[in-house]
This record gives structure tokens, sequence and C-alpha cells, in this order.
């Protein structure tokens, strides 16, 4: 579900890429030369949470997530979205590129003075991206290589450890 949600939002991300003129680049170490419409972004995180409670119940739940940081390079690319860190586009048009994604969700709850909890952090590996004259190239978390390619969707290894004491 999250996997899906990422490339859910590298597909927006490409999308608005394609629609702007100009480059677009959130903190220092981002670079796009020679390039169009590229929207580059470091480290991204959220940590939204939600808390209920009444006379004889509560209970809380939150959603921290984020993305792996760092600078990226898109040289001579058109269209290309980048988040996180380590990723690279060269002579490619339309590579969506995204490192490293991690999330946990706890919830609790407490009735009668007896507590539930559970958590379920997820993540996909980090690592270096790397679009090299390719065309409609996705790659989620890190480790990934398209060269002359067309269409290709890459993702590194995803892991959960659910619990609930």
């Amino acid at each position: 579900m999250i996997k899906r949600k990422l490339l859910g939002l590298a597909a927006v991300l490409a999308v608005a890429a394609l629609g702007v003129a100009g480059n677009a680049a959130a903190d220092p170490g981002n670079t796009a030369t020679n390039s169009t419409g590229v929207v580059q972004a470091g480290a991204v995180s959220a940590d939204p949470a939600a808390t209920v409670s009444g006379d004889t119940a509560n209970a809380a739940a939150a959603a921290p997530a984020s993305t792996a940081g760092g600078g990226n390079d898109a040289s001579s690319s058109t269209g290309a979205a980048q988040a996180g860190g380590d990723n690279t586009s060269t002579g490619s048009t339309g590579a969506v590129q995204t490192n490293a994604q991690s999330a946990d969700v706890p919830v609790a709850a407490t009735v009668a003075n007896e507590t539930a909890s559970v958590a379920a952090p997820v993540a996909i590996a980090p690592g270096a991206n790397d679009a090299d004259s390719s065309t409609g190239a996705v790659q989620v978390g890190g480790g990934n290589n398209a060269s002359n390619s067309t269409g290709a969707v890459h993702s590194s290894s995803p892991a959960a450890t659910p619990t609930a004491p």
C-alpha cells in the first residue's frame, strides 16, 4: 500500500514537473544543468498525530513518514522529479526518482485502564538511483539503475516489522 502511494506521489511530481517551464530545487546540493522542468527536494518528513480522549477511553495514532535526504543531480534531462538524495538523471525524459522511504504507524487505545497498542513500521532500502538516457523511468528506494531504458520501474526491497505487544 505504501509502495503504491509512493509511486502515485512520484507520478504526481512528474506531471507537475512537466507542466512547469523552470526548475525547482529545495535544499542545497540539488543541481539541474541544461535541464528543463526539473523538480528536486532533499530530505522530506512529516509527523502527523491525533489523540482522542473521553471520560473512560483514550486513543492515539501517529503516522510519521520520511524520505532520506541529500543532493540530487539532473543533467540534460527533461521533466525529472527527484526526492531524497543520491538520485542522478542524465539525458533522461520523465525520470521519477526517490530515495529511501520509511513510515511508522503506532496506534494505542485505553479503555477502563486496559491499553492495547500496535505498531507497523515499514521501510524501503536506501541507496543511489541512476537514470541514464532513459524515458519514463521510475525508481523508488535505492540501488536502482536504468540505462537507455523506456518505462523501467524499479524498487529496492521493502521491509515491514509489525508488532502488537
